[in-house]
């Protein structure tokens, strides 16, 4: 279920930055995964809930998907397991992107029981390419996507 996407070669992106300059960055951060693993991705992840133009405009000229994930599970790091599963499970629902990343305090260990919780709630868990339109789709101001 896991999909490979850029998310930006340079932490001090901010949304003032150009087009220019989040291209070239990604262009950067793109080049180094394709190196690594062989191809492009397609997924470009927002490093921040802000988004704009420029954003959208650099995930189109790169053939890129700019994602902006619902649920950060990083904003969790310092709770355990079933802390974890309870705050998720009050604003869990249908259509979530979630982000898992390492940089949780055990994550590794929590995910199994995280993502059976979830598909005990009746939500299906699917790789973040089957959530997005791939043609025919504006972005709005706040970054979701909505079919035209």
């Amino acid at each position: 279920m896991n999909e490979i996407g850029c998310l930006i070669d340079d932490s001090r992106y901010n949304n003032s930055i150009s087009t220019e300059i989040i291209e070239q960055d990604r262009q950067i951060c793109s080049e180094k995964i394709k190196n690594l693993i062989g191809f492009k991705t397609t997924l470009y992840r927002l490093i921040k809930w802000d988004y704009n133009g420029n954003v959208a405009q650099a995930s189109e000229d790169e053939n890129q998907n700019a994602i902006k994930w619902s649920i950060n599970l990083n904003s969790y790091k310092d709770l355990d397991e079933s802390e974890k599963w309870e705050r998720l499970n009050n604003s869990i629902k249908n259509g979530d992107i979630i982000v898992f990343q390492n940089t949780t305090k055990q994550i590794a260990e929590s995910l199994d029981k995280l993502l059976t919780n979830i598909e005990n709630k009746k939500i299906k868990v699917v790789p973040v390419s089957e959530l997005i339109y791939q043609n025919n789709f504006i972005v709005d101001n706040s970054g979701v996507q909505k079919q035209k």
